[in-house]
């Protein structure tokens, strides 16, 4: 399956007749909504349901400030439809977090809803 069928098929899939982007945009906002959108496409391009980006680059991705991609996985964080971890490298430094995507559940877009 190519990037574009993953993704094209992540996007398609109905639970309770619910799109999940579009149930991502009306609960918790375009914005965010459009950061979920990568943060899957970005996931599902490298056959897994996790990342790690720093919010800087995701910002560049979406084409907004890095402030907004905090709120963002703030808010897909507190409705379950992502988890993060922090990550540090050799030196203990922080480095980006890395951002797990669950697997939907009607119970989520119903939270969403």
């Amino acid at each position: 399956m190519t990037r574009s069928s993953k993704y094209s098929s992540f996007l398609s899939q109905k639970m309770a007749g619910v799109d999940p982007i579009s149930a991502v945009a009306e609960r918790v906002g375009t914005s965010t909504a459009n950061v979920y959108e990568v943060l899957v496409e970005t996931a599902l391009s490298e056959d897994r349901n996790w990342l790690i980006a720093s919010n800087e680059d995701l910002a560049e991705a979406v084409g907004c400030h890095p402030r907004t991609i905090r709120r963002a996985i703030s808010k897909l964080r507190d409705a379950g439809l992502v988890r993060t971890v922090a990550t540090y490298d050799m030196t203990g430094a922080r480095g980006p977090n890395k951002i797990t995507i669950n697997k939907l559940r009607s119970e989520h877009l119903a939270a969403l809803a």
